[in-house]
């Protein structure tokens, strides 16, 4: 009998467990399918022309997929695991450059900030991240993704590609 009762126990908690985790998956499908039901009727009130809206949703979707819609309080984690959870999430994309690289074996706090300030930013097909002859005011890291870079007169010059994921 004390057996049938431990195994009832286990067998509720591990459902517990699989029912809270099915929840939190449906949660933020709901959240998902708001913002994407937002951004069409705003889309649609504004009179944008199908092809357009068709193209902004497209985008939507792919930014949606790619973006996590978790997030967490800053001050539950101390700040230096706040930079070691940077260095394990963006590290990978930093290390493939010889300086960072270096950076990241001789100096592992300054790898570590570096990791921190970066910002994931996503660009549609043809749009461009930055112009010649503007002030730079960050750098470019890209993880995936093919680029092309264009003279003043607007004439392809290089392309670039980048494709790991």
């Amino acid at each position: 009998i004390m057996m049938v009762v431990v195994t009832v126990l286990v067998i509720g908690s591990a459902l517990s467990l699989l029912t809270g985790t099915l929840q939190e998956i449906r949660t933020i499908n709901n959240q998902r399918s708001r913002k994407r039901r937002e951004l069409r009727t705003y889309l649609h009130s504004q009179s944008a022309p199908t092809e357009l809206v068709m193209r902004i949703m497209s985008f939507a979707d792919y930014k949606l997929d790619r973006h996590s819609p978790v997030s967490y309080d800053i001050d539950l984690i101390s700040p230096l695991l706040v930079a070691e959870l940077a260095v394990w999430q963006k590290g990978h994309l930093m290390r493939g450059h010889p300086l960072f690289s270096l950076t990241s074996e001789a100096f592992p706090k300054v790898f570590a900030d570096i990791c921190g300030a970066l910002h994931k930013e996503l660009y549609y097909e043809g749009e461009s991240a930055f112009l010649a002859g503007l002030l730079a005011e960050s750098m470019y890291i890209t993880s995936h993704g093919s680029f092309v870079l264009y003279d003043s007169h607007g004439q392809e010059m290089e392309k670039f590609s980048n494709d790991r994921q």
